[in-house]
């Protein structure tokens, strides 16, 4: 998720919608049931609250706030392949969005597309 900032930064300047997305190590089973938007999706907002001293995920939701960015950072438990694919799935038809970035790959793989490019980053398995 971290990899992937310095591309959301330059979209967000280029006046790109970006979402970011995670899969997640944090214990996602403790969060507020109201941040799970779909079946293996949570939506981490600055005060989503969890005991996990391990939440990377909303540390990052509450950096982007204080930096007035778009603060939702969706974050995707490590279940496998099938379940990850259609959170995944989820999100893009949620979102609208047409590129699916993995934070691993480069972006220049893409084309170049209009402003209204919207980016899921992550890094899936």
């Amino acid at each position: 998720m971290y990899a992937g900032l310095p591309l959301a930064f330059a979209l967000w300047r280029g006046g790109a919608q970006v979402h970011l997305a995670n899969l997640s190590f944090s214990e996602l089973e403790l969060i507020d049931r109201e941040a799970w938007v779909a079946e293996h999706v949570a939506a981490v907002q600055p005060d989503t609250t969890s005991p996990d001293w391990y939440f990377p995920e909303r540390t990052l939701a509450r950096w982007l706030a204080a930096q007035k960015l778009p603060s939702t950072v969706y974050a995707l438990p490590p279940l496998g392949v099938q379940p990850l694919r259609a959170a995944y799935r989820h999100l893009v038809e949620q979102l609208n969005a047409y590129v699916l970035q993995p934070a691993h790959v480069p972006f220049d793989v893409h084309p170049r597309r209009s402003q209204r490019v919207e980016v899921l980053v992550g890094a899936p398995a």
